[in-house]
Parts: structure tokens; C-alpha cells; sequence
């Protein structure tokens, strides 16, 4: 088995979600350019946000792991936790919502584009509020800040796995998270048969806790030494079918707020990536350990919340300047790595950095 602290390949595994959500908004936004073909071999393309959750679960479940053999007691797992997921979701987080408040207020005419047109009230974004908001009040929010919900979700199941690791017993632990993604799939359940708000099966957290249970199921068998014993053969085989049935699902373009995408395509995405972790966990895949894929996937975060808005007007200024889809494509993508690229290392990795000393100065107390 390779390092339990780090697996290089889920590095890349994050950089095809990354891309893959990435690429998806790029050909919704330039449809009129593009064959069908194309636009319906994406259209699975928001499934990257599940692998996110799978990959966020196995992490954060891996880590508290880790955390809880370190430290003894409440809060001496809370705050080298709280520490660590704070300074490496609050610094990109708070200038992605700068951005979204003060660009207006820099070129008025920015209020009235759609790309910050709301009905969430902007103080909800300060605390996490806005997918709860937009789920039961069934209001959009700005597209600017649209990939923000993920993390809203994030933040509530990063509580949840915290609470599971903290209070349930070793032997439980398995089957609590077990129980959570059954009341995930029971919620959905309900929204669908009781409800007509699809999008509320989408957005509200309590509705997307499978993938994520699934990715810390993962963590707590390879913690234990659990999956050193998975039949690797049999298991290709198995991922073999279950992309089969992905590759369906991308021909019948099913939409992410669909009764069919609520009732069976969370769940299939939930197992799959799970899956493919499974395998990654068995070491090798030098494609996804090093390279372009893993590069983006340790610049991702900037590149999921900012490359919306960077598509948007990207697409605007190839409008002014006649460019083609193809070079459109390559410019966008080069502005959001380097803009990334530099996030990560004028800010991001320092201050992950300061909160790994302060870890350190913490512990030694």
C-alpha cells in the first residue's frame, strides 16, 4: 500500500473533476458554436461536483483519522481541524466573494449583467447560507458565485464527519456514515415523490451526503488496512460496467435537476467515483501522480470557484475579437491556470503553511 498520508494520483484525480466541470461550462456557454455530438458527450459534466464530494470524504475522514490518533479529548481534534480546513477554504473564498461585492460597486454597470443579477441576499454567501437559501426559497443566485453552493454543502458535511468521528465509536463509525448516505438518498426520495422542487435535491447538503459518506468509507478501510485484500481484477472489471453505464448516461443527457439524475444518477456517481478511489488507493497511475492533471489538481479550488465568471467574459471578448471556439477554449484555460497558479503561490500555499505552524505551535503546548 502506498504513503496513508498522501495518494498522489487523487491530485489528478481532482484535475479531471476540475476539468471536466470546467469544460462543461465552457460548452454550455458556447453552444451555438459546437456540434450536438459534443455538447451531448458532456452532458455529465456536473457529475465532477460528486467527484469532489467522494475525493473532500476520503480526505477529510483520512485526516480526522489521523487527527484523533495524535490528540485526545474534544477540542484537541476541533481546532487543529478548524484550523487547517480554515485557512485552506477561507483565503480563495474571501476573495471569490470581494470579487463578486466590489466589481459592481467598481463599474456600476456590472449590477445590471447577468452574471451578478441575484435574489439571495449577499449576506447569506458570509456564512455559508446560500444553497439553503436557493434550495427552499427555489430563488437563483448570481452566476458569478454559482459554484460557491459546493462548498456551502462542503462546509456542512465537513461538521457532520467531524460530529461521526468525534462520538461515534471505532466499530460504528462504517455504519454511521452508512446510515447518513441512506438518509441522503431518503431525502432525495422524498423531495421527488412529495415535492416538485428538484433543484432543492441538488443544492440542500442533507441531499448530497452520499458521496461524500462513500469517499469516508473508503478512508476508514484504508486506514485499517482494509483494502489491501480488494481482488484489483475483479474490480476493473466491475469499473468497466459501471463506465458503460456512464457513457449512457452522457448519451441520454440526463440533467442534473431530473427526477431519473435525483433517483439513480447521484447515486451511480456516488459509487462509481468511489470506485475508481477504491482503485487509486492500490498505487500506480503515473498520469494522474504527476503532470498537467495533478498540477490542476493542486491549483483546483481557485480554478472551481473563479472559472465560471473567467468562461463568461472570455466568451465575450472572443465575440469581440472573432476568435474561434478552439482558441477561445485555450485562452480560457490559460487565464484561469495562471491566474490559479498564482493564487497558489502568492497566497494559498503560504498561508496553508502558517496554518500548519500554527498546528505544530499548537500541539507542542
Amino acid at each position: 500500500m502506498p504513503n496513508k498520508d498522501h495518494i498522489p494520483a487523487l491530485d489528478g484525480l481532482r484535475g479531471i473533476a476540475c476539468l471536466l466541470i470546467l469544460a462543461g461550462h465552457f460548452l454550455t456557454q458556447n453552444r451555438q458554436a459546437l456540434p450536438p455530438a459534443l455538447l451531448t458527450a458532456f452532458s455529465q459534466y456536473w457529475s465532477g461536483v460528486d467527484l469532489f464530494f467522494v475525493l473532500s470524504g476520503f480526505v477529510i475522514f483520512l485526516s480526522l483519522n489521523q487527527l484523533r490518533e495524535r490528540t485526545r479529548g474534544f477540542p484537541g481534534l476541533l481546532v487543529p481541524f478548524a484550523t487547517s480546513r480554515a485557512f485552506r477554504i477561507l483565503p480563495v473564498y474571501i476573495l471569490f466573494l470581494l470579487a463578486y461585492f466590489c466589481l459592481p460597486l467598481i463599474e456600476p454597470q456590472l449590477s445590471r449583467d447577468e452574471l451578478f443579477l441575484s435574489s439571495v441576499p449577499k449576506c447569506l454567501y458570509l456564512f455559508f447560507g446560500q444553497s439553503w437559501y436557493m434550495a427552499l426559497r427555489q430563488r437563483g443566485g448570481a452566476e458569478f458565485v454559482d459554484a460557491s453552493w459546493s462548498l456551502c454543502a462542503e462546509v456542512f458535511l465537513y461538521a457532520l464527519a467531524f460530529v461521526i468521528v468525534c462520538f461515534a465509536p471505532n466499530r460504528n463509525r462504517i455504519k454511521a456514515m452508512v446510515a447518513a448516505a441512506a438518509v441522503s438518498f431518503a431525502c432525495r426520495l422524498f423531495v421527488v415523490f412529495f415535492t416538485d422542487n428538484f433543484l432543492a435535491a441538488y443544492l440542500l447538503p442533507v441531499c448530497r451526503m452520499d458521496g461524500f459518506m462513500l469517499g469516508g468509507v473508503v478512508a476508514e478501510l484504508y486506514a485499517r488496512g482494509g483494502l489491501a485484500s480488494v481482488n484489483f481484477q475483479r474490480l476493473n472489471r466491475t469499473l468497466a460496467v459501471l463506465f458503460c453505464v456512464f457513457a449512457a448516461l452522457s448519451i441520454g443527457a440526463r440533467h442534473f435537476a431530473s427526477g431519473f439524475s435525483i433517483l439513480f444518477s447521484y447515486a451511480f456517481y456516488s459509487v462509481f467515483y468511489s470506485a475508481i478511489l477504491v482503485r487509486l488507493t492500490g498505487g500506480g497511475f503515473p498520469i494522474l501522480s504527476r503532470g498537467p492533471l495533478s498540477y490542476i489538481g493542486t491549483i483546483s479550488y481557485f480554478v472551481y470557484l473563479f472559472h465560471f465568471p473567467i468562461v463568461y467574459w472570455m466568451r465575450n471578448v472572443a465575440e469581440d475579437r472573432h476568435w474561434n471556439v478552439a482558441l477561445n477554449f485555450a485562452m480560457t484555460v490559460g487565464v484561469t491556470v495562471a491566474a490559479a497558479t498564482l493564487s497558489w503561490y502568492a497566497m494559498e500555499k503560504p498561508i496553508i503553511g502558517l496554518g500548519k505552524a500554527l498546528n505544530r505551535r499548537l500541539a507542542s503546548r
